[in-house]
């Protein structure tokens, strides 16, 4: 979906991110303005948001994305997600994950600048950990994950309770207006 100046790039991107989300949780998403002409910005919670979960009870969700507005050939304003943090919790306190998926793409080494995902220790149970093996700090490379696909997947495998019926149409209206990166864009691409 593309705007005619930058500000409606990302006010669009915004609201598709809004949309999006507003199916599993009503707390409202903070923008960041980064740079005074719009085209960068960051959007998430300011703490982790419970989520209902018919299989699993309470869960929490923390949100840290990155939009970047760039300039198309067709001289038009799209705003694409260039950085991400999309991590599930068992506890509000934010220090345990279940998992977490992570991009960002320009980060210094030894950072891990490509699509991962963390598992974190508590989605082991004591009985099943094998020790001295762990998680803590593998990086499982990843594909660049979509917003819709998170909240899928949290519908579908983690049984959290949608707010609309009509979650679906949703997700796939955001899918429509949401990109990872720009097409023409090598540096942002998963595995460099």
């Amino acid at each position: 979906m593309t705007s005619r100046t930058p500000q409606d790039a990302l006010h669009r991107a915004v609201q598709a991110m809004r949309q999006t989300f507003g199916t599993m949780v009503s707390e409202h998403l903070v923008l960041i303005i980064v740079r005074a002409d719009a085209t960068v910005a960051s959007i998430g919670y300011r703490k982790p948001v419970r989520l209902r979960s018919a299989s699993f009870g309470d869960l929490w969700f923390s949100l840290d994305v990155e939009f970047r507005v760039v300039q198309g050939e067709d001289r038009r304003y799209r705003a694409t997600v260039r950085q991400y943090a999309y991590t599930i919790l068992d506890s509000p306190d934010g220090d345990r994950e279940i998992i977490a998926y992570h991009w960002t793409p320009d980060a210094p080494l030894p950072q891990r600048p490509f699509a991962h995902l963390h598992v974190g220790a508590s989605i082991l149970s004591e009985t099943h950990r094998r020790k001295p093996w762990s998680f803590q700090g593998v990086h499982v490379r990843t594909e660049p994950i979509a917003a819709e696909h998170v909240v899928r997947m949290l519908f579908e495998e983690f049984g959290v309770v949608p707010l609309t019926p009509h979650w679906e149409a949703i997700l796939a209206r955001s899918s429509n207006a949401l990109r990872i990166f720009p097409p023409d864009d090598h540096r942002s691409r998963a595995h460099p």
